[in-house]
């Protein structure tokens, strides 16, 4: 279903990566697809997958029987195995507690198939989140790409994450959009709702990324609220005054929040921010 939605329309919206879980990173021929499309991908796979590393020292060849060949071993004992010299901190974005900063390495590797045959090479990226407060690492993702050799660690850490913020704008589409909200028996009835509901999540989400760029940021009930006040205007009913100020007090409320939880981490929040406040 994916491929097919990717097929006609997709080459028509504007994108540069994909991304996705375990499920759909799992299927070796899934990803095998996405590469004949032209499609750059970061997908998450199973601490199971199989995996060797392209480069590096064989095992020593004792001269009698086949050559020695890498051994194939889960991307968990790798991940495991790896110095600690070998990670990378990586600034992604700033989360609503503060800077979301994750341990990244990348390798280029060759995955098993299902059939027990040696893949296409690809880059694994492994990240790794600390505990804020106790600095132990408390998850731990692997992910298979095809990018090539030569993309910032960064760019593939950003879009591995990006996999867990699409999740929760799913997530928020099912309370804010109505995305879950249907009672069709018939693909025909099913494609406009979702569509309808993927068109007003993109809307809120859209005009929530805009209102970060200054102060007072803006979330989603900001702009509910916002949308009733239009709709209380129209159906006159409660005073737009009033709708003004709850409003005002939310806002104020959440900023005050948000430099509170850059404050506990010795941090400051960006400058630009204390000039449109200040």
């Amino acid at each position: 279903m994916a491929l097919e939605r990717l097929a006609p329309p997709g080459a028509a919206l504007p994108h540069r990566w994909l991304a996705g879980d375990d499920e759909m990173g799992r299927p070796y021929g899934f990803r095998r697809r996405l590469e004949a499309l032209g499609e750059q991908y970061v997908l998450a796979v199973p601490s199971h997958t199989s995996i060797r590393e392209r480069e590096g020292a064989l095992p020593e060849d004792s001269g009698r029987g086949r050559r020695p060949q890498r051994p194939w071993q889960p991307v968990e004992t790798w991940s495991q195995a790896l110095d600690e010299t070998a990670w990378h901190r990586i600034d992604v974005c700033d989360g609503r507690k503060g800077p979301l900063v994750v341990e990244a390495v990348k390798r280029r590797v060759v995955a098993r198939t299902h059939r027990r045959q040696q893949g296409a090479p690809e880059t694994w990226v492994v990240l790794r989140d600390r505990d804020r407060a106790q600095a132990q690492v408390v998850k731990v993702d692997d992910s298979l790409s095809h990018a090539a050799p030569e993309t910032p660690l960064g760019e593939c850490a950003r879009v591995a994450k990006a996999e867990h913020r699409i999740e929760a704008w799913l997530q928020r589409s099912k309370s804010e959009a109505g995305l879950a909200d249907y009672e069709v028996r018939h693909w025909t009835g099913w494609q406009p709702q979702q569509t309808l509901s993927f068109l007003a999540t993109w809307c809120l989400v859209r005009e929530t990324e805009r209102g970060k760029k200054w102060p007072p940021a803006l979330t989603l009930p900001p702009i509910r609220q916002g949308i009733a006040l239009i709709l209380y205007e129209v159906l006159q009913c409660g005073t737009r005054a009033q709708r003004l100020k709850e409003c005002q007090q939310r806002l104020q409320r959440n900023e005050l929040a948000r430099f509170s939880h850059w404050k506990q981490r010795n941090l400051l929040a960006p400058l630009n921010l204390y000039k449109r406040l200040f």
